[in-house]
C-alpha cells in the first residue's frame, strides 16, 4: 500500500508536481518523465479531459514520476484516469494506445531533477490558480531544455517504443 503524499498536487502544474515528489525521501529509484513532441501535441487517452466529450486530452508537454518500486514500476499522474500512484505498464497500455513517430519521453534521474530544474512559471497561461508553494526559480528558468523532443539535455531521449520497452523490462 502506498502512503498518501504530504501535499496536494495542483492540477495543470506537473513539471512542479512532480519536482515536489521528486523531493520526498525513498529507497527506490526515481524518474521524472516528461512527455514531449517537436511538435507540442502529446495526445494521451487516459487523462482527465478538459472538455466533457473530449476522448484525448493533447498536452503541450506532460510531466509524471516514474518509481521503480519492489513491486513493480508505478507512475504518479495526478491527471490520469486511473490509480494515483499506478501502475506504469497500465499508463502506458491506457495513454498511448496508438504509435505516434513524434513522442518522445525525457527521462530525468529524480535527483538530477530536483536539483537541476528551474521555472518561474513564465509558461503558465493562468498564473491566478497557482500552488501554494514558491516557484522553482533559483537560478536561471530552464524548462524549455526540459521540453526539447530533439536536442541534447537532462536525461535520456526516448521514442514511444523504447519507453515501452523500458516500462515493459
Amino acid at each position: 500500500m502506498t502512503e498518501p503524499i504530504p501535499f496536494v498536487p495542483v492540477p495543470n502544474y506537473c513539471e512542479e508536481n512532480v519536482w515536489m515528489l521528486a523531493n520526498l525521501p525513498s529507497q527506490n529509484e526515481r524518474w521524472a518523465v516528461f512527455v514531449v513532441s517537436e511538435n507540442r501535441r502529446c495526445q494521451m487517452h487516459a487523462q482527465v479531459p478538459q472538455y466533457p466529450s473530449a476522448e484525448a486530452v493533447i498536452w503541450d508537454y506532460h510531466v509524471v514520476l516514474l518509481d521503480r518500486t519492489p513491486d513493480g514500476d508505478v507512475i504518479y499522474d495526478d491527471s490520469y484516469t486511473g490509480d494515483f500512484p499506478g501502475c506504469a505498464i497500465k499508463w502506458t497500455q491506457e495513454n498511448f494506445p496508438v504509435d505516434d513517430e513524434l513522442l518522445r519521453f525525457r527521462v530525468v534521474d529524480a535527483s538530477e531533477y530536483v536539483r537541476d530544474f528551474r521555472s518561474d512559471r513564465r509558461n503558465m497561461q493562468d498564473p491566478s490558480r497557482q500552488p501554494p508553494w514558491p516557484a522553482i526559480s533559483p537560478g536561471e528558468y530552464n524548462l524549455t531544455t526540459f521540453l526539447s523532443a530533439t536536442e541534447p539535455g537532462p536525461g535520456r531521449l526516448l521514442n514511444l517504443a523504447e519507453w515501452r520497452a523500458e516500462v515493459l523490462r
